[in-house]
């Protein structure tokens, strides 16, 4: 990962049984507003790490919450849930 100190590496833990489902979903959203991620397992969980410049940082946020939203709503639907 870069090394500017204006950016923040959020860390985030996926449970396995959510993968690959909702891992792509954050993969797709770190490369979109990121600068540089990193994938990574400890223990039972995926790790995603995403670098993300300050100016950006709700964005991120907000895509995750939003993406996470639908996501639950369409695993419930379909009785994955």
């Amino acid at each position: 990962m870069a090394d500017e100190s204006t950016n923040e590496v959020i860390r985030l833990e996926v449970e396995m049984d959510l993968v690959p489902d909702w891992s792509n979903a954050l993969e797709a959203i770190g490369r979109r507003y990121g600068e540089a991620m990193e994938l990574g397992v400890e223990g039972e969980k995926l790790i995603v790490r995403i670098e993300v410049v300050a100016e950006r940082k709700r964005e991120l946020m907000a895509a995750i919450r939003h993406t996470w939203d639908r996501f639950v709503t369409h695993r419930k639907a379909t009785g994955r849930w």
